[in-house]
């Protein structure tokens, strides 16, 4: 008999287990079971036996510590001797597994087994190797191996019995989340297979087992449109559009709104696929764009591109056979442009479009995982929560978000952070196989598979070409051809490099050619005799110095004071550092647009920056003029009175909001690193005090508890520093102490503030440590007592300033006092006056907590409405400050209270929103919350309560 595929590769896999030889095999990928060699099932009796063979099972090999099973199998109440009960619970289980399966080691047990014999790593195992198929054009071998994996699934949810467990719920979410990728990874194979209206069911069962994830629903419109109905694809992206926008108050992202464009226009594109197992390799030869133009963020041409015409074909014939090309070549020598115009060439070899990472505004390797996370739409309130200073790390979550998608990322200008760059590329290319890489750099990255492209000069053609090109856009009457020789020896003279010819170019409506071509010959003959560069390098100087010799004072003075910045500045920064000697404020802006113009200044969306090559060179200037000091002391001055404006602003009452100030300081984020590091290198304690003062908060609600304290510890040592700086910066690390878990320093910390700030420090930073002294305490760091004495100084200090965000916080603060001591009744209604002030500032994060505190006193006198309308209210505030990680708090808590009324359909979707969201930021303990929630939730209930 003629098995269906899936069917038969189910029944093979049982065929395995029942001839497995040795030991135990556990399967966790449903209801817990246990295989002998023979494959007979192994009764595991007792909850709690079975609960700590779960346990165990979660990691296979490794240890589990005694004190996390303790905490797990007795949550509640432990009993007398915990050891000696955990004895006894392990001493049964190894009865009915046999002596050997669970041993002892250091202070805690483990299940002796290969991991593949835990059907859940084996699952994970052939997942791995399916994606490795797939991104290796092996699309036949991919479908099985996620086929396979897939079939090893015996239920809709791993270890439904024991959801209860946290580190169970935690590591479930995870395979949830990896099944439901290789779901959609097995669709993409056979997509490319050819398989269209027999997956249409396939998919729309997936669909309602998945809701909310954008790529199912791509892949069935694609299947539909395929199987020539567009109507149903149409409706079925109309349908996505619905649910995301009514569920989830979200737009479809850039994929589905392409998708929709492509349907209607019936793009060529959308038919271009392989039906066989050559499928899915690199990108093809380049298009001229059209209706199917990538998604993602190249910026756009703003000049045409000259030549390169046989670079531009060989790196992407590379790109079809290396999932890593690095463009290799000198200081400018176009590696950027030729990268960018290759990415916008192609619009249907990189369906989830084509990104661009530039690395030239960072200083350090350690920044390049942000840069790319900025690059690829991560929000600066994207990390904004409770707990978004234990998210799991960036580099990880980067990977999972690229992971299954077909796109191209652009890694720009990588030489100053080699290391780290090849380090970041070689993870993608590891976890991300459907993903291809283009680096641009002065040396290869030199990882296993990488092809290199040696950019070299122009043509002579070519040269002369962008010469007249880059020339007429400044002097329209401009002819080459009337000098086309004369152009074409002084191209070479600048050994035909695109940057030193078109800033030689851009003085064609000052200069002649013979003019241009006599005064380079001279400087390149002085400077080739004292530097010792390559010829392309000093041929690329002698331009630069003869660019910049032809500026006036005023207009050399602003170009080399823009090198302090890192990744660029406003205009008002440009003004208020580079104003200074033979500069006034009001010239600064007028020289800047010259600059442009003169193609030494870069100018994009109200910020200005120089070229790596111009910022090396500019900065060689300032150090010239002897202007370094003066001109850094004025940058970490004005970063500084930013930070401290940062602080107060969303205070008061008209002041912006705590995410527009995130979005703000992430964008300067280098320059506020420089500037940091200039002062606490340099003894400007004053300045160092202001900036980290001033960034407290950011660096607590930004999730950069680490870095924070980095800085507050470098700077609380210097001299000079009067009480309250020291004050502001001990309270705020004890604010990152207590987001980092370490309750007692803490609690040292902010008691040392309070002292600190006693007579006459700002009463907001003594009330923040108040709260800390007080929190640190109820989590087991500190005196109780005292720091209830401290909170009660503090709400008198705040009850005397008649500001709202003063009185809020009093309130808030009288609530949790009141709370600590059980009169409930006066905590909700203090808290309900707290947010009822700050409903009037753009404290946004303390309105939500306070709502937050207020719903859990709701709940515990029974008012479920009350609670439910302040938690919606919360959801609101979130999504629209762009809060997502507060948004996944609140939609979790949400959830919570529609599952206490019987909601089900409506707590399912709440959590599934949540949990979507704390995956994507990383807040793994809400991700796992959110999943126990789905598992209670998800299934049929009876007696279930519609939703009005």
């Amino acid at each position: 008999m003629h098995l269906p595929r899936r069917v038969a590769l189910a029944v093979g896999v049982l065929v395995k287990w029942s001839v497995y030889c040795g030991g135990v095999r556990v399967l966790v990928l449903g209801p817990l079971l246990v295989l002998d060699e023979l494959g007979t099932v192994v009764p595991v009796p007792g909850h709690r036996q079975r609960s700590a063979l779960a346990l165990l099972a979660l990691r296979p090999g490794t240890a589990c510590p005694a004190d996390r099973l303790i905490d797990e199998l007795w949550p509640d109440e432990p009993p007398q001797r915990p050891a000696n009960a955990l004895q006894l619970v392990v001493s049964k289980l190894r009865r009915a597994l046999g002596g050997t399966a669970i041993v002892t080691e250091g202070l805690g047990y483990r299940l002796a087994v290969e991991p593949d014999e835990v059907d859940a790593t084996e699952f994970e195992h052939l997942v791995g190797r399916g994606r490795q198929a797939l991104g290796t054009g092996r699309v036949e071998q991919a479908v099985e191996a996620f086929e396979t994996a897939l079939s090893l699934w015996r239920h809709d949810g791993a270890l439904p019995e024991f959801a209860d467990l946290p580190s169970v719920a935690a590591v479930v979410s995870r395979w949830d989340e990896v099944r439901a990728a290789a779901t959609e990874d097995r669709f993409e194979g056979l997509l490319l297979l050819g398989h269209y209206g027999d997956l249409v069911p396939e998919l729309k069962t997936a669909i309602r087992g998945w809701p909310f994830r954008e790529r199912l629903r791509a892949q069935l419109a694609i299947a539909l449109y395929r199987s020539g109905r567009q109507a149903e694809a149409l409706a079925a992206l109309a349908e996505a559009h619905r649910i995301l926008s009514e569920e989830l108050g979200l737009l479809p992202g850039a994929e589905l709104r392409q998708l929709e464009s492509a349907i209607l226009s019936h793009d060529p594109i959308l038919l271009a696929v392989p039906r066989s197992g050559g499928g899915a390799s690199g990108p093809t030869a380049p298009t001229d764009g059209g209706a199917g133009a990538p998604t993602g963020n190249i910026p756009p041409s703003l000049t045409s591109f000259v030549g390169r015409t046989d670079d531009l074909q060989a790196v992407t014939d590379l790109l079809g056979r290396h999932r890593l090309v690095t463009i290799v070549g000198p200081g400018g020598s176009g590696k950027t442009r030729l990268a960018t115009e290759l990415a916008l060439r192609q619009p249907g070899s990189f369906p989830d479009g084509a990104w661009f990472a530039g690395f030239d505004s960072i200083t350090t390797g350690t920044e390049v995982d942000g840069v790319l996370a900025a690059a690829l739409g991560f929000e600066a309130t994207d990390l904004t929560g409770p707990l978004a200073a234990n998210a799991g790390g960036l580099r990880s979550r980067l990977a999972a978000a690229v992971a299954g998608r077909r796109c191209l990322i652009v890694l720009d200008n990588c030489e100053h952070v080699i290391d780290d760059a090849a380090a970041l590329a070689a993870t993608l290319l590891r976890e991300a196989p459907g993903a291809r890489l283009l680096a641009t750099s002065r040396e290869p990255l030199r990882i296993g598979g990488e092809g290199v492209w040696m950019l070299t000069s122009l043509s002579r053609d070519d040269a002369v070409t962008l010469f007249g090109d880059r020339a007429r856009a400044v002097a329209a009457e401009f002819e080459a051809a009337a000098d086309a020789d004369l152009v074409a020896r002084l191209c070479d003279g600048l050994d035909r490099l695109p940057l030193a010819i078109e800033l030689t170019a851009a003085r064609a409506n000052a200069f002649t050619v013979e003019q241009m071509h006599d005064r380079l010959r001279t400087r390149a003959a002085v400077d080739g005799g004292e530097r010792t560069a390559a010829p392309r390098h000093r041929s690329l100087r002698a331009a630069t110095d003869w660019s910049h010799g032809l500026l006036f004072e005023t207009e050399q003075a602003v170009f080399r004071r823009l090198s302090v910045f890192a990744g660029g500045c406003s205009l008002d920064a440009a003004e208020a550092v580079c104003a200074g000697d033979q500069v006034t404020p009001d010239e600064v802006a007028g020289t800047i647009a010259r600059l442009v113009d003169k193609s030494l200044v870069v100018a994009a969306s109200g910020r200005y920056r120089l070229l790596v090559t111009l910022a090396d060179y500019a900065g060689e200037r300032l150090d010239d003029a002897a202007e370094r000091s003066s001109t850094a002391e004025r940058h970490a001055a004005w970063f500084a009175d930013l930070a401290e404006e940062s602080l107060i602003d969303w205070r008061r009452p008209g002041g912006r909001d705590q995410a527009w100030w995130l979005r703000r300081l992430h964008t300067d984020a280098e320059n506020i690193r420089r500037a940091l590091a200039w002062a606490s290198t340099n003894g400007d304690g004053h300045a160092a005090a202001r900036l980290a003062n001033g960034l407290g908060w950011f660096w607590w609600h930004a999730g950069q508890a680490v870095e924070g304290r980095e800085w507050l510890e470098r700077i609380l040592p210097m001299d000079g520093l009067p009480p309250t700086s020291r004050g502001g910066l001990t309270t705020w690390l004890a604010c990152l102490d207590m987001a980092t878990a370490q309750p007692d320093r803490a609690a040292a910390h902010a008691s040392a503030a309070e002292a600190l700030l006693a007579d006459d420090g700002d009463p907001a930073l003594r009330s923040v440590a108040s709260a800390m002294r007080l929190q640190a305490a109820l989590t087991g760091g500190g005196d109780l007592a005292g720091a209830l004495e401290s909170l009660r100084h503090s709400i008198e200090a705040n009850e005397r300033i008649q500001e709202p965000w003063f009185q809020g916080v009093a309130a808030a603060m009288r609530a949790g006092e009141a709370t600590v001591v059980g009169d409930l009744t006066r905590a909700e209604h203090e808290l309900g006056e707290a947010i009822a002030h700050l409903r009037t500032v753009g404290d946004v994060c303390t309105l939500v907590l306070a709502i937050d505190q207020l719903v859990s006193l709701l709940l515990a006198r029974g008012a479920a409405d009350d609670a439910e309308a302040a938690l919606t209210e919360a959801v609101e505030l979130c999504r629209h400050h762009g809060l997502r990680g507060w948004q996944a708090v609140t939609l979790n808590k949400l959830a919570a209270v529609r599952l206490a009324g019987r909601e089900y359909a409506a707590a399912r979707d709440l959590n599934e929103a949540s949990y979507r969201l704390a995956g994507e930021l990383g807040l793994r303990s809400i991700e796992a919350v959110a999943r126990a929630g789905l598992a209670v939730s998800g299934g049929n209930h009876p007696g279930e309560r519609s939703v009005g």
